[in-house]
Order: C-alpha cells, then structure tokens, then sequence
C-alpha cells in the first residue's frame, strides 16, 4: 500500500511540474543543452515540450538511492548553528549558510536595529523565498507598497527585482532561501 501511495504522489508532482512548465534555465538545460531552443531566455518561465523538461522533471524526483555513485559522505548535509562559520558581510550583518546545487539556504542577522534607513536595494537573478526568524522588519520589494513583517512572515521575491529590509527591532534574523544558489556567497 505504501509503495502505491509513493508511487502515486510522484506521479503526480511529475504531472504538476509538465503541466505548469519549468524554467529553460533550470534542471531542463542540465538534462538536455537544446532545451526549449531559443524561444525563452534565462529566467523565462516557459512550458518546454522538450523530452529533455520532462526528463528533469523526472531528476527532480529522484529520492536518494543508496544504489546509486552519491557519496554523502563528502557533502555538507548539516548547518550545525554554533559548529558553523560565521561570515561577516558587515559591522553589524552576519550570516551562515548551506547549499547542494540548485538551492541554498542562508540565515542573515542583523544586530543594527532598529535602522534608520534600509539597506541600500539590490537585485539578483535568483528566485528568494525568506522567513522572519527573529524580530520585525519593513520590507521594500519593487515598486510595492513597504510591507510590515514580524517573527513568523514570510516574504517572496522574484528573480531580478530590487529589494532590501529595514529592521524595526534590535535584532532581526532571517532565513533565506535561493534557487538557483547565490554563487557569489560562496568563497573560492
């Protein structure tokens, strides 16, 4: 029974990913360079009829198989929180962070609070997905209207849309998350 469950439930994300498209940027280009031609550019959500989108499709699925040449035993599987180097973007930001290819997880603290001002807005082609861990912050997304978060929000930006936080508390803490990675976090 529980086989079939499994076995329906990955059927279904399958079928939810073909339907809806994937990014030409994405898991589609790594599975096949031709995908989707040059109808979409980077960061274009485009629904691919490549066979390649639905092979990454497909790869996006994939549980991790004891069977297969993964040795997780090289990879950085865990962000043990005061085992973790911390980097300093600034006098008062910090942040940790952990990644596999294409997702990367970051926590940010900012220990400035509350500022007088925002942090300077920028942009990158990454999609970002943040949790307000600790504190309150206004957060400034395009040309949306400022938006009040406490611990427990959310907030989502688009891929190369300008954004930037204001804490309004001592202490703010955030939890990013970015597909693709940001590459530029990562020191050579």
């Amino acid at each position: 029974m529980k086989k079939t469950m499994k076995s329906t439930l990955r059927l279904a994300a399958l079928a939810l990913v073909a339907a809806y498209g994937i990014s030409c940027c994405g898991g589609a280009k790594k599975a096949c360079n031709t995908a989707c031609g040059a109808d979409c550019a980077c960061g274009d959500s485009c629904a691919c009829t490549a066979a390649c989108a639905v092979d990454s499709a497909k790869l996006a699925l994939q549980v991790y198989d004891p069977n297969q040449p993964l040795n997780l035993q090289d990879m950085n599987l865990f962000l043990e929180y005061d085992k973790t180097d911390t980097i300093k973007v600034s006098e008062t930001v910090t942040r940790k962070f952990i990644y596999l290819n294409d997702l990367m997880t970051v926590i940010v603290d900012f220990d400035n609070g509350p500022m007088a001002q925002p942090d300077p807005p920028h942009s990158h082609p990454a999609e970002q997905i943040s949790y307000v861990a600790i504190g309150e912050c206004d957060v400034y997304i395009g040309d949306r209207p400022v938006q009040h978060l406490k611990t427990g929000d959310i907030f989502a930006v688009p891929s190369n849309v300008p954004h930037t936080v204001k804490s309004t508390t001592k202490q703010l803490r955030l939890v990013d998350s970015f597909t693709p990675i940001r590459a530029d976090f990562i020191r050579k």
